[in-house]
């Protein structure tokens, strides 16, 4: 399977992305995401709760924030390599 790997070109609905024996990578790759997305959903509520502690209102200032070039590329990096991760587990390699 050859998809993009930026994370922003997968919103493509009409595009068939998996046969139907492809269900064995599916269930692998929903796990990799719930995974990760209960790993980020639990650091953020950590980091939130911290902050708060400290008197700063981290979702005013996170929904503000614009990050530098150097963060913008650490976070595609980052998101390519989720992809990459999600890709490997679809093809039955990760």
């Amino acid at each position: 399977m050859s998809l993009p790997k930026d994370p922003t070109e997968f919103n493509r609905p009409s595009q068939k992305m998996l046969s139907d024996t492809d269900i064995d990578g599916v269930g692998r790759a929903v796990m990799t995401l719930c995974h990760e997305l209960w790993v980020v959903k639990d650091r953020m509520a950590v980091l939130e709760a911290v902050l708060a502690d400290n008197g700063i209102d981290a979702e005013t200032a996170i929904d503000a924030f614009q990050p530098d070039a150097a963060l913008q590329d650490r976070l595609n990096r980052d998101g390519r390599a989720l992809v990459e991760r999600i890709l490997s587990a679809l093809n039955g390699t990760g």
